[in-house]
Formats: C-alpha cells, structure tokens, sequence
C-alpha cells in the first residue's frame, strides 16, 4: 500500500473491454494497467480523486495501486 499525495502518478490494474467479432460478453474483459494522475492527496480511509489521460475523473483507494511514479 503506498502514500498517495496530489500530483502522484499511480499505475492500478481496471477490466477494460476489447472489442472483437464473437465470443461470450464477458470474454472481452482483459485486466490492464492504466495510470492516473492524483488530483488530491489520500484521505483517512485510503480514497482518493484522480483523472485519467482523456481527463475522466475516477475515485480511487490506495489499496488499488500497484506502483507509484
């Protein structure tokens, strides 16, 4: 578990869908890592704001953060 503080880039691991002709609906969902920028500190209970790289604003807990940059 990491210390997240505003401005920290943080890498955490999200479902994204694939798109791809057949298949079951739920085997489009791959695992992957996607960054954040961290657009204000953890609070007490881990949870915090962040944006991705089309500026999506996501509520995030430290728990989920797998490297800090």
């Amino acid at each position: 578990m990491y210390d997240v503080f505003k401005g920290d880039i943080v890498a955490v691991i999200k479902p994204t869908y694939i798109a791809f002709p057949g298949g079951k609906w739920t085997d489009h969902f791959v695992d992957k890592k996607i960054y954040f920028r961290a657009i204000e500190s953890a609070s007490n209970n881990g949870n915090f704001k962040a944006i991705d790289s089309k500026g999506r604003l996501f509520w995030l807990n430290r728990i989920e953060v797998i490297d800090l940059k």
